[in-house]
């Protein structure tokens, strides 16, 4: 009797975590075409998910920053000294690199995976541990040289009004406590 039980609460778990993986990725592939959509950008931008069971929370998040196309920049900064390949044919370009610059003005669409455990040990006392950026995907190289991004860059990156993520993979940890209720006051 006691081993059916086992078996049955084995079924009913694996059964559980396939169809909370199923619902995930159900999630993700929505969200990830619907944020291509321009009008529904802003409703599937940021996605996270929690599954609370007290003490027990799971959060997962998703943050998708669309693809852009900034030729239309790139025209009005080069004028008339584009290249047919979209390049900058300027004296500048041809004294510091010998030849045209060939600028990048097309970014892919570019997701971040987080997820975190949190166990809610007393009332006043929680621990969280999570990963964020979980497959530590690195921020898209951007033209500096010839555009208009102002405010400094950190290697190709923007470093003045970008979503991307410039740290990569990273681990956290977290201890809540309310210490009113810990003091007794």
């Amino acid at each position: 009797m006691f081993l059916r039980i086992l078996d049955r609460l084995e079924e009913i778990l694996i059964a559980s975590l396939i169809a909370g993986a199923t619902l995930l990725i159900f999630v993700a592939v929505v969200q990830r075409y619907a944020v291509g959509v321009p009008f529904l950008y802003d409703i599937f931008y940021d996605i996270n998910l929690t599954w609370a069971k007290a003490p027990f929370t799971i959060t997962y998040g998703l943050q998708v920053i669309a693809k852009t196309n900034d030729i239309d920049d790139l025209e009005d900064v080069g004028g008339s000294a584009l290249t047919a390949g979209n390049c900058l044919g300027t004296d500048a370009a041809y004294a510091l690199r010998g030849g045209p610059y060939c600028p990048v003005y097309k970014l892919p669409r570019v997701a971040y995976h987080s997820l975190s455990a949190e166990i809610q040990a007393t009332k006043d006392f929680s621990f969280t541990i999570g990963v964020a950026n979980i497959f530590n995907k690195k921020p898209p190289l951007v033209s500096t040289v010839g555009s208009p991004i102002t405010g400094g860059a950190f290697g190709q990156v923007p470093l003045l009004g970008s979503y991307y993520d410039y740290i990569g993979r990273r681990v956290f940890v977290t201890a809540r406590a309310k210490l009113g209720g810990l003091l007794g006051l």
